[in-house]
Parts: C-alpha cells; sequence; structure tokens
C-alpha cells in the first residue's frame, strides 16, 4: 500500500483541483444556460449517490457492523442536503451546506484522516465524496443562485448545534463516535491541535460560530440609503 503524505503532490493535486473547480463554478456558474447548470445539478446528484453507493458496497465487503455504517457523520447529512439543494431548488439545505460544507469538509481534504496515498481507493474515494460535496456546494450558491440570505448562519449554528447534541447523546450511549463527538480522528487532521477530549469540541464550535459569521458577509445585501425628502 502506498502511504499517504500530508501535503505531498497527490494530495496538494487532489486539493487545488478541487478548489479550482469551486472557484469556477462560484464564479463563472450563473453566466452558464439553464439547460447546462440543470444539468450540471443533475450530474452532480449522480456523482453524490454513487459515491454513497460505492461506500456502502464496500463497507458491506470489508464486513464492517452496521452499527459503524450508519449515516451519522457530518458529511453523510451533506450528501443529503446537497441532493435536497441540487434537485429541489431547497435554499434551506443549501444554506446549511454552505455553511457545514466550508467549515467541515473544506478542512477535511486540508488535513484528511487518511493513510493510503494515490491511486489506493481510500485516496481516490475520499477526495472523490468530499470533492463532490463541495463541488456541489459551490454549484448550488453560484450556477443555481441559491446564495445564503440575511441570518442563515445563525440557523445554520443552531442546527449544528442540534446535530452534536442528538449525535453526541447517541455516541454516549452506545459507544460510537460519530462526528467524532467522543475522541478525536486516529490520524493527524485539524482536531488534533485543539487539545483532548473534551476541550477540541469546545474550540471546534467556538470557531464554527466565528467562521460562520464571516461565511455570511458576503451574502449580506448593502443597506440601501434612506429616500431624500421630496
Amino acid at each position: 500500500m502506498r502511504p499517504f503524505h500530508l501535503f505531498g503532490p497527490d494530495h496538494l493535486v487532489a486539493v487545488l483541483v478541487i478548489v479550482g473547480a469551486c472557484a469556477a463554478a462560484l464564479r463563472f456558474g450563473s453566466r452558464l444556460p439553464p439547460a447546462v447548470r440543470r444539468g450540471g445539478s443533475f450530474g452532480l446528484c449522480a456523482v453524490l449517490l454513487c459515491y454513497a453507493g460505492a461506500t456502502y458496497l464496500h463497507l458491506a465487503q470489508i464486513g464492517r457492523p452496521w452499527h459503524s455504517i450508519l449515516p451519522l457523520h457530518l458529511c453523510d447529512l451533506l450528501v443529503v442536503l446537497c441532493v435536497a439543494a441540487l434537485l429541489g431548488r431547497n435554499r434551506f439545505a443549501t444554506e446549511l451546506a454552505w455553511y457545514w460544507g466550508c467549515t467541515g469538509t473544506f478542512p477535511a481534504i486540508l488535513t484528511p484522516d487518511l493513510h493510503a496515498g494515490f491511486p489506493e481507493w481510500a485516496f481516490l474515494h475520499f477526495f472523490w465524496g468530499h470533492g463532490a460535496l463541495l463541488l456541489s456546494i459551490a454549484w448550488a450558491v453560484g450556477a443555481e443562485d441559491l446564495r445564503p440570505s440575511p441570518g442563515s448562519s445563525r440557523r445554520a449554528f443552531v442546527w449544528l448545534v442540534v446535530y452534536a447534541a442528538v449525535v453526541g447523546v447517541l455516541d454516549a450511549l452506545f459507544g460510537w463516535n460519530y462526528g467524532y463527538l467522543c475522541r478525536p480522528p486516529a490520524g493527524a487532521t485539524v482536531v488534533s491541535l485543539f487539545g483532548p477530549w473534551p476541550w477540541y469540541i469546545v474550540t471546534v464550535v467556538l470557531i464554527a460560530g466565528v467562521a460562520f459569521f464571516l461565511l455570511e458577509l458576503p451574502w449580506r445585501r448593502p443597506v440601501e440609503p434612506p429616500a431624500p425628502p421630496p
């Protein structure tokens, strides 16, 4: 097995391709013809669903127990949100995906919990799924024009806390670790910089709150000056 090297050539190429595709979707997506935009949405949904199907098929083949493959990680929920955003043009789903994806999935591709490098299946599968998620979010915002509305960062933060509370209780009751709420990832990820449990959870929540606020700034409409008196 070829080992994974953080910020090695294969890692950097994967990150640059994903970031470049997302930037292009945000910048030029709205200029595409409507038929192309909708076709891109359907195509991305197909990629995400194939990724989810390949994930569960692979886990079933290697004999992973059912309780370890439940769709309770944040990236699992992001697949559902992205499909709802692209197929149903659902603004609420897009808003949650925008904040959760930019603060969760993007750091994940920078410091992935991987041990195998290119062209191993684990490497390809990881960047296939995470790259498709980020591109789907950028496509929904840029090409489908589902831009976050004012106040969306607060709503996304509240729902993130709800997710952490519900999944955290399930983790504690059944000894799971979905969302890495009971112990940090085994590999050297960005979470490793935030101290031991439970302090890294507190740090992540605080950083998410600040990041959500910053991610809403580009979409805030400027306040129009009052009309001059007649």
